[in-house]
């Protein structure tokens, strides 16, 4: 227990990087914009890798944690990319997944390309897909404690509002209204925000499966939005502490993977047990006659 309190703050922020991921990421699905979040996490790793490998040669110092050079040139280059793909997508004659598809496979090629330059790049491609939360600095981890907590001030305010939002791109594929559309573009600068440090530090495979597990899993059960939010709020911190226990006990496999795999599992459970508990409420009572 004593390597639990040692790294009490990476499971706090942890906890609640993952309760907001869910959060928001139940309303990226709601708008049709999983495969950009799948396509945006790419873009971010080659970022990563990209920065690493200008970073090298031009002999630039190298440090672990903080804002440095490689999370600059990751946040230009998913900007950019994202542009392109927006000012490509506006013209109807192109099909968005399709486009979406193609520049995503041409990130993970471009991705291999940069780690075939330079061997000591390898390393960063493993840390930006699996995480490194046990060794993120406490600078890092305070700033990032900072706004996730933020920007779960500003989900619980509007939330209403981005509901209705996510109901009008579900339903029209657009907003029906230009009132309150500042916190539409809050909204996707805060994912952006968001999947930018969480692969930076905890990997991609932690900020895909953080947000896109909750609302794929409920799937499975009549779960009200609501209930989606509570059961979320509970299960994301327990997964992430469950994660580091079990890390203590298998050092060799990755922080990221063991939430995820406790998280899937988590959510799978409740949604069986909600569907076996409503299924015994409707089940008629049966009477005896005389």
């Amino acid at each position: 227990m004593d390597l639990v309190s040692f790294y009490s703050l990476n499971i706090l922020v942890g906890a609640v990087l993952a309760t907001v991921l869910g959060l928001f990421g139940a309303h990226v699905v709601a708008r049709n914009k999983t495969i950009e979040v799948i396509f945006l996490g790419q873009s971010i790793q080659f970022g990563i890798l990209l920065g690493v490998l200008l970073s090298g040669l031009l002999h630039l110092t190298h440090n672990d944690h903080g804002l440095h050079f490689e999370m600059l040139v990751s946040v230009f280059i998913t900007v950019l990319i994202y542009s392109i793909y927006l000012w490509l997508s506006k013209n109807k004659k192109y099909v968005k997944t399709p486009l979406l598809v193609t520049i995503y496979s041409l990130l993970i090629g471009l991705s291999y390309v940069t780690v075939a330059a330079s061997p000591l790049i390898e390393s960063h491609m493993v840390k930006s897909f699996v995480g490194d939360i046990v060794t993120a600095a406490r600078l890092e981890l305070v700033i990032i404690l900072f706004l996730s907590l933020s920007f779960l001030v500003f989900f619980l305010k509007f939330k209403r509002i981005i509901t209705l939002q996510s109901f009008d791109l579900s339903m029209f594929g657009h907003l029906l209204t230009a009132k309150n559309r500042s916190i539409y573009v809050i909204f996707n600068i805060i994912i952006l925000t968001l999947m930018i440090y969480s692969t930076h530090v905890f990997g991609l495979v932690f900020t895909i499966c953080m947000m896109l597990f909750p609302i794929t899993i409920i799937q499975f059960g009549k779960i009200s939005l609501g209930l989606l939010y509570t059961m979320i709020l509970i299960l994301a911190p327990v997964s992430v502490l469950s994660g580091f226990l079990l890390n203590i006990s298998y050092e060799n496999l990755p922080t990221s993977g063991l939430v995820s795999v406790v998280y899937l599992g988590l959510l799978s459970l409740f949604v069986f047990l909600y569907n076996v508990l409503k299924g015994k409420k409707k089940v008629p009572s049966i009477k005896g006659h005389n």
